[in-house]
């Protein structure tokens, strides 16, 4: 069996730089992985890293926001 790291919404939290209350949004809406040990949820970091590579905008679309951002200047 793989080992599965889990964090602690407070650490989820952290490493996503949102408050708690978003991260338990995010686990309700199913955006991140959770699972409940005893009366805790713990989310999966891989499920952490997942939901940065889905919401991270491609280098292209950072390119082309750096564009536009510059062109206002």
């Amino acid at each position: 069996m793989d080992e599965v790291e889990l964090l602690t919404v407070a650490e989820a939290a952290r490493r996503l730089s949102l408050s708690r209350t978003v991260v338990y949004r995010l686990m309700r809406e199913g955006e991140v992985a959770d699972i409940k040990v005893g009366r805790s949820r713990r989310v999966t970091a891989e499920s952490v890293r997942e939901f940065v590579r889905r919401n991270a905008p491609d280098p292209a679309e950072r390119r082309r926001r750096a564009r536009k951002a510059g062109a206002g200047v």
